[in-house]
């Protein structure tokens, strides 16, 4: 191999190996997005009602993965509540992550945070696995069909899912 072969490899080799992590990033972070919401069926904290994604075909859905410890998700609360009282047709559910509460613990929680919305306990960790929730609060807008329109981190604004929800006509 030429010495000029050998200078420029591994200058080509450089702007691969940014593309195929920048490719991994995206697929890890942000590869819900246009997807199909993983469906998911769980109890409804503080009453006897289940909760199945596939049942909500035909609805918005909005997800609100959540943690008691978790000071943004309390200051989401009053945006969810805000946009659920706005938009009755779709269905907002908050969905809490801690193995370590007893339901009667997240119940405790979710009235303290003063939601409106109905709450469900993801004890295992499985439905933020598949949701690929990685920090808390996280939200998810499913549109009717079932596929995710939006995955935000952090306080959501109040502008892009109202916005998401006032397109879909709610």
């Amino acid at each position: 191999m030429s010495d000029d072969l050998k200078k420029i490899l591994p200058l080509l080799f450089l702007p691969i190996a940014v593309a195929v992590a920048g490719a991994i990033f995206h697929q890890h972070h942000f590869g819900m997005q246009d997807k199909p919401a993983p469906v998911f069926t769980s109890n409804v904290i503080g009453s006897d009602d289940r909760i199945r994604l596939s049942d909500l075909s035909g609805s918005y859905v909005v997800l609100d993965f959540w943690a008691s410890w978790c000071g943004p998700c309390r200051q989401s609360v009053p945006i969810m509540n805000k946009l659920s009282a706005k938009y009755p047709n779709a269905k907002f559910i908050g969905v809490n992550t801690e193995g370590g509460l007893s339901p009667e613990e997240v119940l405790a929680a979710h009235e303290a945070f003063g939601s409106s919305f109905v709450t469900v306990h993801d004890k295992d960790g499985k439905i933020q696995r598949e949701y690929r929730v990685e920090a808390f609060p996280t939200f998810f807008v499913i549109d009717a069909e079932g596929t995710v329109i939006i995955k935000e981190t952090g306080v959501p604004s109040f502008e892009r899912l109202d916005r998401a929800l006032a397109q879909a006509r709610l």
